[in-house]
């Protein structure tokens, strides 16, 4: 049997794919999480989880404590990183 291919394969293809993208992209994300354990938060803080470790049990980052787990509010985090932020500056201020 000679099948002859249909002119429009190509860009019925591309059509497909598009679409196959689309509804990827409709799928609900991953809902974000209430509180991140200290592996997540080390690396959306991007430091080592024994430097924030320490940070949280000398109270320098605020931490949730359930039990013998300690875990991170992301708001806590980002607040964190604005009183870093104010303070380096203020420093950098009273140096000039």
């Amino acid at each position: 049997m000679n099948a002859t291919k249909n002119p429009f394969d190509h860009m019925l293809d591309s059509f497909r794919e598009i679409v196959r993208q689309e509804l990827a992209a409709l799928k609900p994300a991953e809902p974000e999480k209430l509180l991140l354990d200290v592996n997540d938060a080390a690396r959306l803080l991007d430091v080592p989880k024994s430097w924030l470790a320490e940070a949280a049990r000398t109270g320098k980052v605020k931490a949730v404590r359930l039990g013998h787990y300690v875990k991170f509010r992301r708001s806590d985090l980002e607040e964190f990183i604005q009183q870093s932020k104010e303070s380096s500056e203020g420093e950098e201020a009273n140096d000039g």
